[in-house]
């Protein structure tokens, strides 16, 4: 009985939308009063979420409602991205700058195409109209220290003589590849890198104004510090609790609502004892203006893998697709469940505990092969 009632409930709150995908804004309640628009997916690298998501980012563009881009990428490296789309006289290639700034799980055809329309979106527009792209993740520390020796030696030359060159050199290095390990690196190393960036924090505490937008720079790369000397157990905790506080920093001055994309393990508003994600952070600090949509599928066609989820309560089973490629759910009454969480199986299962922890999820059909 259970069953067929949360069936019948589901079928009175979703919201068909065919593949045609137009007219977003009517499908979600009072998007315009929002603070923060997180979208998520349950894997990364899908054409098909990332082609929903950029659409829906264009029409909030187009109707008013929000231009402003946060990424689950790092921030210093995101800046030149956003100079790429920003500034006319930015001469980079697309592809080279995608290469060295974006995470993997981001340098798609679909990204470029993005990239490239908002290029063109920005070209003539003043700068409050046009569309800002913001990484709010900081695990990197080499470009967080270009932009802030950049801004030293612009503007405080003599601050070189108060830092390290090597431990300068040495909190570049952090995650600049994939096989990097602080602990690899002699304690003397280590203890003049955390030196280092003590002195950095001083100079920049005390002779520079608080509100120089440099200062998230410096903030990302003590989260890169932080987050590399984690251990196994909190390392995800602190790397999301930190994605927060610079996501607030990066977009305290904004106006209008802000569009998010990352996983849906990040953007969702669980409250679990060992893990916080980003979305419990930003709906502790914004409350119902915090919006969170996640993004799963049910079928890949012509796959030869079972890919459905051994689960009686997997959200999937209970959706009926209809003539529509894609369902919009909204969770509000439909009590626990489970989607996918295909981080590294396709199988894995992400437990919902309530319907608070997305606000809608977006249910595709099939994926292509």
């Amino acid at each position: 009985m259970k069953k067929r009632t949360l069936i019948v409930l589901i079928l009175i709150l979703k919201v068909a939308v065919s593949i045609a995908q137009e007219n977003y804004i009517d499908k979600f309640e009072g998007l315009q009063n929002k603070k923060v628009i997180a979208v998520g997916e349950s894997a990364h690298g899908v054409k098909e979420f990332a082609e929903w998501n950029i659409n829906l980012f264009k029409e909030l563009v187009r109707n008013g409602v929000a231009q402003t881009f946060m990424l689950e990428n790092d921030f210093s490296n995101t800046k030149q991205l956003n100079r790429y789309i920003s500034e006319s006289t930015y001469s980079s290639v697309l592809d080279s700058l995608m290469n060295e700034n974006l995470n993997n799980i981001w340098q798609t055809k679909k990204m470029k195409e993005f990239l490239e329309w908002a290029k063109d979106y920005n070209a003539g527009k003043e700068e409050n109209e046009k569309i800002k792209l913001i990484g709010f993740d900081s695990q990197k520390g080499n470009y967080a220290i270009k932009e802030i020796l950049k801004f030293i030696d612009s503007n405080y030359p003599e601050f070189r003589n108060e830092l390290s060159g090597k431990g300068l050199e040495l909190l570049s290095q952090i995650k600049h590849n994939k096989n990097y390990n602080i602990k690899k690196l002699s304690k003397d190393e280590q203890q003049l890198m955390k030196s280092t960036l003590d002195n950095l924090n001083v100079l920049f505490t005390h002779k520079i104004d608080a509100n120089e937008s440099i200062q998230i720079d410096v903030l990302a790369l003590n989260h890169a510090w932080e987050y590399e000397n984690a251990n196994p157990l909190n390392f995800t905790v602190i790397r999301d609790r930190n994605m927060a506080t610079l996501f607030k920093e990066a977009t305290k001055n904004e106006t209008k609502p802000v569009f998010m994309w990352a996983h849906n393990g990040h953007i969702n508003k669980s409250n679990t004892s060992f893990y916080k994600p980003i979305g419990f952070h930003l709906f502790k600090e914004y409350g119902t203006e915090y919006l969170a949509i996640g993004l799963d599928f049910k079928e890949i066609k012509d796959s030869k893998n079972n890919v459905a989820i051994k689960d009686s309560n997997w959200l999937a089973n209970k959706i009926e697709f209809d003539n529509n490629d894609i369902q919009i759910i909204k969770t509000k009454g439909i009590g626990t469940y489970v989607i996918r969480e295909a981080s590294f199986s396709l199988q894995k299962k992400m437990k919902l505990k309530n319907d608070n922890e997305f606000d809608y999820i977006v249910y595709f059909r099939e994926l292509k092969k």
